[in-house]
């Protein structure tokens, strides 16, 4: 750039891909969309890493998050220096924040090179589930915080996700309102309060194989999710209570959002594993979310209970 004919350089951020971004350009190598998911799970909104695949995505994170701690992972998510013999930026993604409705373009194209403006954090759901072992579960309502100021619905899914394995790993306590699905889409609801806190739990399970061995052996277990992305349309399984309800085995969906694609034949399989006891319950943030809430195709072919449920404190 030349101004007045001096020469001035100035930095410009190039913000993370979306995942939006990264589908289209999966869809346009032909991946499958388990693929492109599966994908996304490691890289997050790294390019590169999208692009070589899970394996190089996988080690890359390794490599990185070797001797991280919970001072360095809060460190990965501002513009501060992370002192590492390890690449953290790696793991560093940065963006700037959305459009506000009352903002001009040339404003808003403005924080491109003012960095005071750029937004910092992890968009790797593996390298989130990695620290889970090493942060506390604020962490990840600051993540959601940071996702829901760029507009970045996938990375508030992610920061929700991780959240709720972080409070069951922690042994804290999760205030819960659940209701049934309503299969003819009721105007009102009626919830019933349920309170969760794992005694132990169990973080295994690497693919689809290794997760149904493992569901199979969780008598004495609270609280169970995958290491990695291994399951079809459910995250975790716990044991609940409520109302009526005792000893539930609950086939957990985490989602932010007020839709979701149920497999009913893998909800069949997994039920299968808990004979009289197993419910789908799909999880999400809020009670407005929870009221919207709707299952896709909306009357599933299934005789599994479905329930629906948000967390009573979550306020963010």
């Amino acid at each position: 750039m030349k101004d007045d004919d001096i020469e001035v350089l100035r930095r410009c951020i190039v913000p993370f891909w979306s995942k939006a971004d990264l589908s289209a350009i999966g869809k346009h190598h032909q991946w499958t969309e388990s693929d492109i998911n599966e994908r996304f799970y490691f890289s997050g909104g790294n390019l590169y890493t999208f692009l070589a695949g899970k394996p190089v995505a996988k080690e890359s994170i390794n490599l990185a998050i070797i001797g991280t701690t919970a001072y360095a992972a809060e460190l990965v998510s501002t513009q501060y220096r992370c002192t590492s013999v390890q690449e953290v930026d790696r793991l560093r993604m940065a963006t700037i924040p959305a459009q506000t409705s009352t903002e001009n373009q040339e404003d808003y194209l403005r924080k491109y090179v003012n960095c005071g403006e750029w937004v910092y954090g992890i968009t790797s759901q593996y390298a989130l589930r990695k620290l889970g072992k090493v942060v506390e579960p604020s962490y990840y309502e600051k993540l959601w915080s940071i996702g829901r100021k760029i507009g970045d619905d996938a990375l508030m899914e992610i920061a929700f996700e991780n959240y709720v394995h972080s409070m069951a790993r922690d042994g804290k306590k999760i205030e819960l309102q659940v209701r049934p699905y309503d299969r003819k889409k009721q105007q009102q609801h009626t919830y019933v309060a349920a309170e969760f806190k794992a005694n132990s739990y169990r973080n295994e399970g690497r693919d689809a194989v290794e997760c149904e061995a493992i569901m199979q052996q969780l008598a004495d277990v609270d609280y169970w999710y995958p290491i990695d992305c291994g399951l079809v349309t459910i995250d975790s399984v716990a044991k609940l209570n409520w109302g009526a309800e005792h000893d539930v085995v609950g086939l957990i969906q985490i989602t932010k959002s007020d839709t979701h694609t149920i497999d009913t034949d893998a909800i069949d399989k997994y039920a299968s594993l808990f004979p009289g006891c197993a419910g789908y319950i799909a999880l999400v943030p809020d009670k407005e979310t929870c009221d919207r809430f709707r299952l896709e195709p909306a009357d599933p072919p299934t005789k599994v209970p479905l329930d629906v449920a948000y967390i009573a404190t979550w306020n963010l």
